[in-house]
């Protein structure tokens, strides 16, 4: 996304970043132009569909369209649902073009990257998530995202399960502890494969014992010294991951403990590195070890 605009008053202010805040709900700024996005966006097939996924009445022999424009004006809850909820029905409207020969609904396209844009000026705490199905997800720094990114486009399992938890965590009804076991199960792939690639029931425990065994035969880009070396950096996040994680299981068929915002999203940062590490080859066997 572009670098955001300030106005000249307060680029001249002496607090320009004062202006650079996210608005959470809707704004008032954001009624209007999200409302008549909608007014332009929604047909009467994609309003059935938006109906019947937010699971909400409609009166017969009124047109469905008209209803479901009227709900989202009731207030930010709803105007959020049906934004999201039209969102995912582009998504298929792409998707069905696409799969009848040609490459996707243009108009589609063209309806998510505005409104993208439209919430990227409006300063919104939601951005366009097109990762997958479309949808709105709580924006996420930019340094992080481009992380994230690069990590996750790759075709391996720890990717794909890197998207899990991104998605899951940031989503606009987010699921944390969803979240956080994708994230774990993401460096639990790539530790596996490298410590214990044999192992026909592997695991991120098995992978940190391993590790903890021969620690001294192991390095991060060489990034050694005489304080640290940085075999035994990676096995203190692993082990920081593991041990968090191992705390949210409970036994005797207790419900586990739902993760927490923070949990997730540390959990979660953490492993987008760990897994660039090894996807990038930086974790390798010392030519001493």
């Amino acid at each position: 996304m572009t670098e955001r605009w300030r106005p000249l008053s307060v680029r001249r202010s002496e607090n320009p970043a004062s202006w650079d805040v996210h608005f959470a709900g809707v704004p008032d700024h954001l009624w209007g132009p999200l409302l008549q996005w909608l007014g332009t966006t929604l047909d009467d097939s994609m309003a059935g569909e938006v109906q019947r996924r937010l699971r909400f009445s409609v009166g017969a022999g009124k047109p469905i369209r008209g209803q479901v424009l009227s709900k989202a004006q009731g207030n930010e809850t709803m105007l959020l649902d049906v934004v999201d909820a039209t969102l995912a029905a582009l998504w298929r409207q792409h998707k069905a073009q696409g799969q009848m020969g040609g490459w996707g609904s243009d108009d589609a396209i063209n309806a998510a990257a505005a409104l993208a844009g439209m919430l990227h000026e409006g300063s919104s705490a939601y951005e366009v998530d097109s990762a997958d199905v479309w949808g709105l997800r709580n924006v996420v720094d930019e340094t992080a995202q481009a992380a994230f990114d690069d990590a996750s486009d790759q075709p391996s399992d720890a990717a794909q399960l890197l998207r899990q938890a991104w998605r899951a965590t940031f989503k606009r009804d987010p699921d944390y502890s969803t979240g956080y076991w994708k994230a774990v199960q993401a460096v639990e792939s790539v530790a596996a494969q490298t410590f214990t690639p044999r192992d026909q029931a592997p695991s991120l425990g098995k992978a940190i014992r391993h590790l903890s065994d021969t620690v001294a035969q192991w390095s991060v880009a060489h990034l050694d010294d005489q304080q640290q070396a940085s075999g035994e950096t990676l096995l203190a996040m692993l082990r920081t991951i593991w041990q968090n994680h191992q705390r949210h299981v409970l036994e005797g068929g207790r419900a586990p403990e739902p993760a927490t915002r923070e949990e997730a999203e540390a959990v979660l940062f953490l492993a987008v590195t760990i897994v660039q590490w090894f996807q990038r080859d930086y974790v390798q066997r010392r030519d001493d070890g």
